[in-house]
């Protein structure tokens, strides 16, 4: 590349490439999938019109969002004692989905209150992240879903989607179990879909390496794993020499860290040279999808004028 003033015109820049030198795949995984909020914004017309502009202008192939099994889907309530399914609303989300060329990134996720063993919630709209009190309850919910989903749409569409199971379990805001526990409704639920179709894509989210090490010790089936970073604003260098040396002090040990960045973006960049890495979620597609209401300090930087701001 060389760079050259021309006069008034201002600097130029020149690019030259060699068509002779070894070819390279370049695969668009920037492409895979827009991030949502909650799953009930799909059935808002606003909302529609910003993803079918997604899809069309940037290409994106597959979408996600919380809350799939959540109460106000109405995937599973308890009325009189009795548990009661419905898939209307998730028909009609996925529906259009499919209509204007999406595929569902199906995370399933919080606790319907009705198999919920506690009230811990988070965000605005109270989706429980709470353990299943009677894992048996699980099962057949995610077995009624499953089979459900292979009658609408046929296991031959669902093999283009991706199931993972919950929302970054490793967070404490989004999971009140263990580590350890996470992986009870993991194996449960890729027991459940796998036996409809061994084809169905499982994964879990996972934030940690020793996370999933414990995972493939137990051979737990597996498609992908979701692992997900958040940016943080940048350290300056005194803020970082600062906690360097509190570190020194405290510890009588140097400090490896040479940024802030979380662990799972190192192993989301090892993933990409390594040839693993199948797709990025960028999130979130519009300030429709915000997972909190303004002013509560957890929302996306992209405003409600998306194209001038971060088309």
């Amino acid at each position: 590349m060389k760079r050259h003033s021309n006069g008034d015109s201002g600097d130029k820049c020149e690019l030259f490439c060699n068509l002779s030198g070894k070819k390279m795949p370049l695969p668009h995984f920037w492409e895979h999938m827009v991030g949502s909020g909650h799953a009930t914004l799909a059935l808002r017309a606003d909302w529609q019109r910003r993803l079918r502009q997604c899809h069309e202008e940037l290409g994106f192939r597959h979408v996600r969002f919380h809350r799939v099994l959540c109460d106000d889907v109405g995937t599973v309530v308890e009325e009189q004692g009795k548990r009661l399914y419905s898939f209307f609303n998730l028909d009609q989300i996925f529906d259009f989905l499919l209509s204007i060329g999406i595929k569902p990134f199906v995370e399933l996720s919080f606790m319907p209150k009705a198999l919920a063993s506690g009230k811990t919630t988070v965000f605005h709209y109270n989706a429980n992240v709470t353990p299943a009190a009677e894992y048996d309850h699980w099962d057949e919910l995610i077995d009624k879903l499953a089979a459900h989903l292979v009658q609408r749409y046929g296991a031959n569409s669902l093999r283009d989607w991706f199931f993972e199971v919950w929302n970054e379990p490793n967070m404490k805001s989004f999971w009140t179990g263990t580590q350890e526990e996470y992986f009870k409704p993991y194996r449960h639920t890729a027991k459940a879909l796998k036996a409809v179709d061994n084809s169905l894509k499982v994964g879990w989210a996972g934030n940690r390496e020793e996370s999933m090490d414990r995972g493939i010790s137990r051979f737990l089936p597996k498609d992908f794993v979701a692992s997900q970073f958040h940016q943080r604003p940048p350290i300056s260098h005194r803020r970082l020499r600062q906690r360097r040396r509190r570190y020194r002090e405290t510890t009588g040990r140097k400090q490896t860290e040479h940024s802030p960045r979380r662990g799972s973006e190192y192993l989301s960049q090892g993933a990409r040279k390594a040839g693993l890495l199948h797709g990025v979620e960028q999130f979130v597609e519009s300030q429709v999808s915000s997972p909190a209401r303004p002013g509560t300090g957890f929302r996306s930087a992209i405003t409600a004028s998306l194209r001038d701001q971060s088309w």
